[in-house]
């Protein structure tokens, strides 16, 4: 994972998504991703991730759902998976409920 940012995400316990849009000017493999990672004490034990769709446009990763066990925070990653290319992504509009 080509880590672009990361944040701290405080949910409670019960179903919980996330989704954000991502602009990658070359339409090309691997895409952007956002991932959650795992936190087996609020029962997220593995983590969790979605990639970008096809575009050069905004599109919208997720919703990426976790159901946390308990009240906590976990990790959120935003990465720009396209190594060894000049290609800079953008994230923009984080939804969560």
């Amino acid at each position: 994972m080509q880590e672009a940012f990361r944040f701290r995400w405080t949910v409670k316990a019960g179903a919980r998504t996330i989704s954000v849009d991502v602009k990658q000017p070359l339409n090309q493999s691997p895409r952007p991703k956002l991932t959650i990672a795992a936190n087996p004490a609020l029962g997220i034990n593995a983590d969790v991730s979605a990639s970008a769709p096809d575009g050069t446009d905004w599109v919208t990763i997720g919703p990426v759902s976790i159901s946390p066990t308990a009240d906590g925070a976990v990790w959120v990653y935003l990465s720009n998976e396209l190594v060894g290319v000049c290609s800079p992504c953008w994230f923009d509009k984080i939804a969560v409920t």
